[in-house]
């Protein structure tokens, strides 16, 4: 309308959408036929943005009462973490389940100080005053959370050996022993295990903050604010990490279930045991008075081997422990005089004879160190094995229950004092 100024204008139709006013004298004419409209004056107003607008609130924070709850926070978590360091100083072998409850308080005490810091951030910043409920509430989440996450990245971590063994040694049951199966795949599982550990630790930081400040920082970058697959990413690495633990408790349970055992009373001893005392029993009854000479190498410098075999002024050979595994040298001297001569020098060798026979039956049973565990022949890991097969002469380890026949069948034993 603002291009209709002058001239004469019909009277408008309902409808139209064209009003005709007159306001001479100070009349509205909406009867005649015609209306004219004088004007001395034109003036026009822009339009008025009357939207609402937000206005910010004044933010008043209780300053002190904030620090108060970021001090006591912070308290809490350094008592956590005191406690996680007192179990550590402790125990005399952090094993088992000290080291799961040092990490499980390291966890915790990690979640109260997200949770504390993110409460003091988002009060400081959106002026809100929480309640001391509201306060110990967080704290109490993000210590769960910790707590929790710190024990299952424990778990998974400690998983990572059993499984990456196990795995190696049944794959080496299928495909022999590869560079694959006993270096590539351990390593594999050793690093998803990493893998795994870590995801859990990062998605715990971020839920024990976001338990305290309300936002997510993965949440918001990495998954956009979809919280069906941010949660969804979290439960399948818990269920990945479950599944490590269990696969390397199933293996701890198969393979390993005896290390380190050590069983004293022969009628508990597997039965491929007992056969092998009734073939050496035998052996004995048939065998010559033919002897064959074993050593072991013991004090020197530098690394020293352990005082395991005795030798008294009589020449008889006496060996007191008998649960850990022995090193003995079965050739003609070479390995002893390598050992001395590069490794231990001035240390003494030990030797004493043993039967013809029951060298040959030790030589019958001895199977390779490389793959000893997965090796069928192991007879229940009491099979003499064959170490250190890269250095000259023969060196076999014994474990129990050889170690009580040697010091039985023993004979004539010397010691040679600096090795020559």
């Amino acid at each position: 309308m603002a291009d209709i100024i002058n001239g004469r204008y019909a009277l408008a139709d309902p409808g139209s959408g064209v009003t005709v006013i007159s306001l001479e004298g100070g009349e509205l004419d909406m009867f005649g036929d015609y209306t004219l409209v004088r004007t001395t004056q034109r003036d026009s107003y822009p339009l008025i943005n009357d939207a609402p607008v937000e206005l910010e609130m004044e933010k008043k924070s209780n300053l002190l009462s904030t620090l108060v709850y970021g001090f006591i926070g912070t308290a809490v978590s350094v008592c956590l973490a005191a406690v996680a360091m007192s179990i550590i100083a402790s125990a005399t072998v952090l094993t088992g389940g000290a080291a799961l409850a040092a990490c499980a308080f390291i966890g915790a005490s990690a979640g109260v100080f997200l949770a504390t810091a993110g409460m003091v951030e988002s009060d400081l910043n959106t002026g809100y005053n929480r309640t001391p409920f509201e306060f110990t509430l967080g704290l109490m989440t993000g210590m769960t959370i910790g707590f929790g996450a710190g024990a299952s990245i424990y778990g998974v971590i400690a998983a990572a050996p059993i499984l990456a063994a196990g795995a190696s040694m049944e794959a080496a049951m299928f495909f022999g022993q590869t560079a694959f199966t006993t270096t590539v795949l351990p390593t594999i599982i050793k690093i998803g295990g990493g893998v795994i550990a870590t995801a859990e630790a990062v998605f715990a930081v971020n839920d024990s903050y976001e338990c305290g400040s309300g936002y997510n920082p993965l949440l918001d970058a990495v998954f956009d604010n979809d919280r069906e697959a941010y949660e969804t990413t979290e439960a399948f690495v818990d269920i990945l990490g479950g599944g490590y633990v269990a696969g390397a408790d199933a293996y701890a349970r198969t393979y390993f279930a005896n290390e380190g055992v050590y069983i004293e009373d022969g009628e508990e001893l597997p039965d491929c045991v007992g056969d092998m005392a009734d073939d050496a029993e035998n052996v004995g009854s048939e065998g010559g008075s033919e002897t064959v000479t074993y050593r072991r190498v013991q004090g020197g410098e530098g690394v020293q081997s352990q005082q395991r075999v005795i030798i008294d002024k009589d020449g008889n050979v006496y060996i007191p422990n008998k649960k850990s595994k022995l090193n003995i040298s079965i050739d003609n001297g070479e390995h002893s005089q390598y050992y001395v001569n590069t490794k231990r020098p001035g240390a003494d060798i030990y030797e004493f004879e043993v039967p013809k026979w029951f060298d040959d039956f030790v030589k019958e049973n001895t199977i390779p160190q490389q793959g000893y565990r997965s090796n069928p022949l192991n007879q229940g890991g009491t099979a003499p094995s064959l170490n250190d097969p890269s250095t000259p002469g023969t060196c076999i380890e014994f474990p129990a229950p050889w170690i009580e026949w040697i010091e039985e069948y023993s004979s004539n034993g010397r010691v040679i004092k600096g090795g020559s």
